[in-house]
């Protein structure tokens, strides 16, 4: 059955002798490639070998090959017609296995490093996940290896990341340490968009850390996080949202000293009273750093701490923070503004010594800013405190400042001890630096009275000293009053706060009052009684001058009551 013919103008049919459509036989069995059997005998040739030899079929556009490995028939289209080769991660072509198709990633995406997504059945097509990351949390089934983020923390190990795709997990974690959990970049939750939440309680309790970045971390009737235990537990929270919708968010109870939590670059919100962003009873550190905390729940709760240190750090929140026991509070360059709530915005109270707020704002409305505590102490350094209320830091504890602006009506400290500290920045010029003001301080000091020739014994009923330094010129203030001074010669008052400047005919005069009810005598013909300081000491004399005579008063054993005002050099 050779030659060609034309079945239609546009088309050629080309066959072979061997070609048969009825089965019949036209000629001796199939030996070479490129024929072909069809037919109800065809089959029944022993000697043809099937129904196929291998070989091709070719249009003008592509190429069809058909295959033959007993018992199946393989048909593989190749160029542009429809359909393509399904290849191995070898390069070669697949062969179907137990009536199933299998693509395979290549490595080390390969089977039994993800899990299988498997589709259809029957003949069914099986696809190994090929993912960009070994483990991947998904809601949906088949979009990653896991749909839950405990599941994932289960399969994974020490020093790897699991990625969780957008959705909101409803889970109560239990961390793994070195096993980190993040939402893809193009997925951070960090302004509070909340593409990837996680709404439960996260705890850890183990030695090690873990990094959560870009999930919004949401309450659930308890913390979103939970560090306890006895052991070096480190967390680090970056890029998150923590969102305190219904309790207190972070419970921090861990009794390590080298415990620690870090927030970083993270928002947040309170959203209701009565909670705070955290509960600190821990002996380590928390950080928060570069953050930005919102109260749109106007909660006036503090966050608060009775153990170890909590630090606010270039951040900014109009929330409210305490201390107690032991618990410390640091803020560096931050702002804390609860002004709206009328609320004091830091309180300490316990036994810290070294609270502290450096280059902050601090606002309180009508309230205190700041509450010192007794048996606490709190240094304010270079810090704006805003306060309409009369005290704008008040407390029966101590505080130590310099530099500090008042923004509002009030500018009253009444702390019961304040130390003010001196002005530590080489000096203040007012003509281009050819002098400088170095120095200001306040303080007080304990008066004497004592004879020249024999101190003697003094009985006193007050001694109250007072000073103000500023630069080389103090002033001070001072009053004695007593019952008896067994000492002789002149009355010398001693005790000044700094050595008079040692210089020629520079012994400074001050004003002198011997108060009414005084018996001490004057010398005869002097009724005008000045302070004469003597250079190069801490001391005085009481100088009295008359209209024939000057003279140093003498001291008398009888009641005494000297009240003094004078300024000198040092």
């Amino acid at each position: 059955m050779g030659g060609s013919s034309s079945v239609r103008g546009d088309q050629t049919i080309y066959h072979t002798d061997n070609l048969c459509f009825d089965g019949t036989d036209r000629g001796a069995p199939m030996s070479a490639d490129g024929q072909l059997w069809i037919g109800s005998t065809a089959s029944n040739r022993p000697d043809n070998g099937g129904h196929v030899r291998l070989g091709s079929l070719t249009s003008p556009d592509a190429t069809i090959n058909i295959g033959y490995s007993a018992p199946n028939i393989t048909i593989t289209a190749n160029g542009a017609m429809t359909g393509q080769t399904i290849t191995g991660d070898t390069g070669g072509a697949l062969s179907p296995t137990s009536g199933n198709w299998g693509i395979v990633g290549g490595s080390p995406l390969s089977a039994g490093t993800n899990a299988s997504v498997t589709s259809g059945v029957g003949s069914t097509l099986t696809v190994t996940s090929i993912n960009c990351a070994k483990w991947i949390v998904d809601a949906t089934t088949n979009r990653g290896t896991h749909t839950t983020i405990a599941g994932a923390i289960a399969a994974a190990s020490s020093g790897e990341t699991i990625f969780i795709r957008p959705g909101t997990y409803t889970e109560n974690l239990t961390l793994k340490a070195g096993v980190n959990l993040t939402a893809f970049e193009c997925d951070s939750s960090f302004n509070g968009t909340g593409h990837v939440i996680i709404s439960g309680n996260a705890t850890f309790s183990t030695a090690g850390s873990v990094t959560i970045s870009g999930i919004q971390l949401q309450t659930n009737s308890a913390a979103f996080l939970t560090v306890s235990g006895s052991q070096a537990s480190i967390i680090n929270l970056n890029n998150c949202y923590l969102k305190c919708t219904n309790a207190t968010g972070i419970s921090y109870s861990s009794s390590s000293s080298s415990s620690n939590i870090y927030i970083n670059n993270c928002y947040g919100s309170i959203d209701t009273t009565g909670i705070a962003l955290y509960s600190m009873t821990s002996s380590g550190g928390l950080y928060i750093q570069y953050s930005y905390i919102l109260n749109s729940g106007s909660s006036t709760t503090a966050n608060s701490n009775s153990n170890g240190i909590a630090y606010f750090v270039y951040s900014t929140g109009n929330i409210v923070f305490s201390t107690s026991s032991t618990g410390i509070f640091v803020a560096l360059k931050s702002t804390i503004n609860p002004g709206t709530l009328n609320v004091t915005a830091v309180t300490t109270a316990g036994t810290a010594s070294n609270n502290q707020l450096y280059l902050c704002s601090v606002a309180s409305g009508s309230a205190s800013s700041v509450s010192v505590g007794s048996g606490t102490t709190i240094i304010v350094n270079n810090s704006i405190i805003d306060s309409s209320n009369t005290n704008a830091i008040t407390g029966a504890g101590t505080i130590i400042y310099s530099e500090i602006t008042f923004s509002n009506t009030s500018s009253l400290i009444n702390t019961t001890s304040q130390t003010r500290r001196n002005i530590s920045t080489g000096g203040v010029s007012f003509d281009g630096g050819t002098n400088t003001l170095s120095n200001y301080t306040e303080g007080t000091f304990t008066p004497t009275m004592t004879g020249g020739t024999v101190a003697g014994t003094t009985t006193y009923t007050a001694q109250a000293g007072f000073y103000r330094r500023i630069g080389n010129l103090v002033v001070v203030q001072f009053t004695v009053i007593g019952t008896g001074a067994t000492g002789t010669g002149n009355v010398v008052f001693g005790g000044l706060p700094f050595t008079i400047k040692n210089q020629v005919n520079g012994a400074p005069q001050g004003a002198m009052v011997a108060a009414n009810g005084a018996t001490f005598t004057f010398p005869a013909s002097t009724t005008s009684p000045v302070f004469l300081g003597l250079i190069n000491t801490l001391t005085g004399l009481s100088w009295v001058n008359g209209s024939t005579t000057s003279n140093a008063q003498q001291m008398a054993n009888t009641t005494f009551n000297f009240q003094v005002t004078c300024s000198y050099e040092i």
